[in-house]
C-alpha cells in the first residue's frame, strides 16, 4: 500500500471530531501537508487547503500532533525527509435505518 494511505489508517486511530464542530454539524475536508523524517518524527505540518471551518483546520493540525511520532515503518528503507499530502475527512454519519 502507498505510504499516504498507510499513514491515513494510523492517524485514523487518532482522530477525533471537536465536539463543537459536531453540534453545529460542520463538516469538511482538511488537505495538509506534511514533511516526516524516516524514523517517523514529524518535521512540519500545514494547512495546504482550508476545510473553509478554522475548527476542523485546527483539529487537522493537533491530530498530527497526538500521533507523532509515526511508526518508523512507513518509510519503509526511505532516508531523509517524505513529503505527503493528506485529506483530513471530517464527515458527520448518517444514522442507519
Amino acid at each position: 500500500r502507498p505510504i499516504d494511505l498507510r499513514v491515513l489508517d494510523w492517524l485514523a486511530h487518532y482522530r477525533t471530531y471537536p465536539l463543537e464542530a459536531r453540534r453545529a454539524r460542520i463538516e469538511g475536508v482538511v488537505e495538509l501537508r506534511v514533511t516526516l523524517m524516516a524514523d517517523g518524527r514529524l518535521v512540519d505540518a500545514r494547512v495546504e487547503q482550508s476545510s473553509g471551518h478554522p475548527l476542523l483546520d485546527r483539529a487537522a493540525l493537533d491530530l498530527l500532533a497526538r500521533a507523532s511520532p509515526l511508526p518508523d515503518e512507513f518509510a519503509s528503507g526511505r532516508t531523509g525527509q517524505v513529503e505527503l499530502q493528506l485529506p483530513i475527512v471530517y464527515r458527520m454519519r448518517v444514522p442507519s435505518s
